[in-house]
């Protein structure tokens, strides 16, 4: 098992990112659009509330329960790395993923934002090539064939 390097891991964030972010925001701001122009507006808080909970709902689908189960998210399959447990080889499971998710977000909240960025440059002077969550959780990034 071949650690993946920094910078597909890089743009396996930046894909899965684009992947929550987009669909939701192209909904947000045509919701916006049209209860700013006042023109059916019961639509336009629809939409405005599909924007506002999509980016939540595809990340939580994303990282946690496609990751977990295959060990690739959106972004990793496109760049062909996978996340899988250190000891066993195997994709950690939603339920470990979204303890990963939700500890990596509680850590940088309370530092304000400082962790983010430790964690995500923390690869970068690693001698395994892990971020400090691959450390907490036991995981590690490999190279890995397309599952999804």
């Amino acid at each position: 098992m071949t650690s993946a390097n920094y910078g597909k891991r890089v743009i396996a964030v930046v894909l899965d990112w684009l992947y929550a972010v987009v669909p939701p925001a192209i909904f947000f701001i045509i919701g916006l659009i049209m209860v700013l122009a006042e023109t059916a507006s019961a639509l336009g808080v629809f939409f405005l509330f599909i924007g506002s909970i999509g980016w939540l709902v595809l990340s939580i689908q994303n990282k946690i329960f496609k990751e977990g189960k295959t060990g690739q998210s959106f972004g990793k399959a496109r760049m062909n790395i996978s996340l899988i447990d250190s000891s066993t080889g195997q994709p950690l499971g939603p339920g470990r993923c979204f303890i990963r998710e939700f500890v990596f977000s509680l850590l940088s909240s309370v530092t304000a934002g400082v962790f983010w960025i430790i964690d995500y440059l923390w690869p970068l002077w690693d001698k395994d090539g892990e971020r400090l969550m691959d450390k907490i959780m036991t995981s590690r990034v490999i190279n890995a064939e397309r599952t999804l």
